[in-house]
């Protein structure tokens, strides 16, 4: 999918049969997830992370005094946006060093947590106190909530989408509140009107409002706490989401614990692995060498 100019800025991690990778020490890499796939017509490899294929920026190669962080992640360009890759094989969005801008009122602030507990613990709320909530059918960095007159679905109209104008939107955060390396923008893609609009999204999350809840129907704003929590409507239960990042599915308001489910390293790995599946046909030779440090590696997300 990277060809013509966008191989030439960034060009692919090509590594060669019988390629011998040391591991750099203490980076807690895990060797299982290096892999390669068919790269060009003339048997190459390109070196894959967790699934998804490698690349460089060409600004940051062959100079050493460029080898000292990744500085075009989160870019975009050649039609995409590129992003670095954890020890662990997570996508990290996060856009620039030091992540979003910290702010003191927190009316200001993107996401934060809840003035008070419910459903067993704090919960992710806009800075005006008004509840965030996630769509169970929504997948890896994917909304699936959309008007569809062609059902009758009113799902965007009933959970009103948390939009940013543009995937460069600065992101704030109140200290010592919730997880900043979590929060992102990703694009959402309509296909009934062919337009992308930006939701803000947490640990991959989009988010939503009820529209009972954030004034979209011309009632006040409710600050008062998350009241459809663990509803089913639209196709799909819509639930809280906790500092960590995980699903809040307890439906005990007054609940003294939080009910956890979903970890969204296994969402990432089903939505990686039908990509992989989708370019590769699922006929992967296997990589039976050591692994190779990944420093400053930028790799390609399929928007």
């Amino acid at each position: 999918l990277c060809t013509g100019q966008c191989i030439v800025d960034w060009p692919p991690f090509i590594v060669e049969d019988g390629d011998d990778f040391d591991i750099v020490a203490n980076k807690g890499l895990d060797k299982d997830l290096l892999d390669t796939i068919d790269y060009g017509s003339n048997n190459q490899k390109q070196a894959t992370w967790n699934r998804w294929p490698l690349y460089y920026y060409k600004g940051e190669i062959g100079d050493t005094t460029k080898k000292n962080g990744a500085m075009c992640q989160g870019v975009s360009m050649n039609g995409n946006y590129w992003w670095v890759l954890s020890p662990n094989g997570d996508v990290n969005y996060t856009r620039k060093a030091g992540g979003p801008t910290v702010v003191q009122d927190k009316a200001l602030a993107t996401v934060r947590l809840s003035d008070q507990k419910q459903f067993g613990d704090y919960y992710l709320t806009a800075g005006d106190g008004v509840a965030l909530y996630m769509f169970e059918k929504d997948k890896f960095v994917k909304s699936n909530c959309f008007d569809n007159a062609s059902n009758s679905d009113t799902c965007a109209t009933d959970w009103p989408p948390y939009l940013a104008t543009s995937l460069t939107d600065e992101l704030k955060v109140i200290a010592n509140d919730v997880d900043p390396k979590l929060l992102s923008i990703i694009p959402r893609f309509d296909s009934a009107s062919s337009t992308t609009t930006y939701i803000y999204a947490y640990n991959g999350w989009p988010l939503y409002f009820y529209k009972g809840e954030n004034g979209a129907t011309g009632n006040a704003k409710s600050t008062t706490g998350a009241m459809c929590q663990d509803v089913d409507m639209n196709g799909g239960k819509w639930w809280i989401l906790l500092k960590d990042g995980n699903i809040n599915i307890e439906d005990d308001k007054d609940a003294t614990e939080p009910k956890v489910t979903k970890s969204w390293t296994d969402e990432i790995k089903d939505f990686v692995g039908s990509i992989w599946d989708t370019i590769t046909g699922n006929n992967v030779e296997s990589l039976k060498t050591k692994i190779v440090a990944l420093a400053s590696v930028a790799m390609l997300i399929l928007a």
